[in-house]
């Protein structure tokens, strides 16, 4: 998943959040939806909206690390699966993602799709998780 930008014929930039290994890239459905129809979120500044969904891109990645599709699991209404992901994902991101499959990287580059994040940052994208969530 990436984060693009789109443009709009009046000249409005909109953030994105699309699928990666396709042809057309398609939006994912939820933070496309949480985007445009949060009136506060809507008429921020661009970078605003990116903040927002670079913290949810973060999220998703952790869930999808832990084979949970969290589109799927707002829309089937199982809340509860992703809430089991908060305390992981709250310590995942205070270490820096560098201790996700430790024994399956012994010996070889360690690789993260984010690099470590400032313990500020990792707080905005708690906060900012939270209102998704919410």
């Amino acid at each position: 998943m990436k984060l693009i930008q789109c443009r709009y014929s009046s000249g409005q930039r909109v953030p994105l959040l699309v699928q990666d290994g396709q042809a057309a890239p398609l939006p994912k459905l939820v933070p496309f939806i949480y985007v445009q129809l949060k009136l506060k979120l809507r008429h921020r500044a661009y970078n605003t909206a990116a903040a927002h969904l670079r913290a949810i891109q973060a999220f998703y990645t952790y869930a999808n690390s832990r084979d949970l599709d969290i589109d799927e699991a707002i829309l089937a209404c199982h809340f509860e699966a992703i809430l089991a992901l908060l305390d992981g994902y709250a310590i995942w991101l205070q270490i820096g993602r560098q201790a996700d499959n430790l024994v399956a990287r012994i010996g070889t580059a360690a690789t993260a799709p984010f690099p470590h994040v400032d313990p500020r940052t990792r707080d905005q994208y708690l906060r900012l998780l939270k209102q998704y969530l919410s």
